[in-house]
């Protein structure tokens, strides 16, 4: 599939595998000497994945992947999914949760907001949490930011800024964040 997918000098590859799916087709890669770069999740950026790839995952971007860090909130992270993964919280690999944690983040931040809205004596509704983020552009996500505007398109209050991580793997490094990507915004492509 690889070299059908290549064979007409393609620019980039995208890789829609998981698991097993994704070190077959990193080995493959290599073994058939495809140097077009792929794009694909963060299921390929599991360390189960990249342990048995090594360095057959070189020129593979994950995009939603992050790096492991040893913050706070990473800890915390760890900490709460453990129990449901059956594992140890070091365990964890939180740089191939993409979408995953990104769900996560959406609704522990809907929570917060909730909570922030009762504390000011206004009842928690679904139209109270829309008119919420509208009116803000300084919002907070949890679990500590960081601070996001919302509301920046009048029509669609909840659409906030984020960032979107995109990782890369590094020979001796595992993956780590890709810097230097431009950002495009869709708001001027809303209805």
């Amino acid at each position: 599939l690889l070299r059908q997918a290549d064979r007409q000098g393609a620019d980039l590859l995208v890789s829609l595998y998981g698991g097993d799916g994704c070190l077959g087709a990193m080995r493959a890669r290599v073994a058939l000497g495809i140097t077009t770069p792929v794009l694909t999740t963060t299921a390929c950026a599991e360390a189960r994945v990249i342990d048995q790839a090594g360095d057959d995952a070189q020129g593979w971007i994950f995009a939603g992947a992050g790096e492991n860090t040893d913050s706070p909130d990473d800890e915390l992270i760890r900490t709460m999914l453990a129990p449901a993964l059956n594992v140890a919280p070091d365990q964890v690999d939180t740089a191939s949760l993409g979408l995953g944690i990104l769900g996560l983040i959406g609704a522990m931040s809907l929570a917060k907001f909730a909570y922030l809205i009762a504390e000011a004596g206004d009842e928690v509704t679904g139209a109270g949490l829309y008119q919420f983020m509208g009116a803000s552009n300084q919002v907070d996500f949890w679990p500590s930011g960081p601070t996001k505007a919302c509301g920046a398109a009048p029509n669609y209050p909840s659409i906030c800024s984020f960032d979107f991580p995109v990782a890369e793997y590094r020979p001796g490094e595992g993956v780590r964040a890709l810097t230097g990507l431009a950002s495009v915004s869709a708001l001027d492509h809303l209805p």
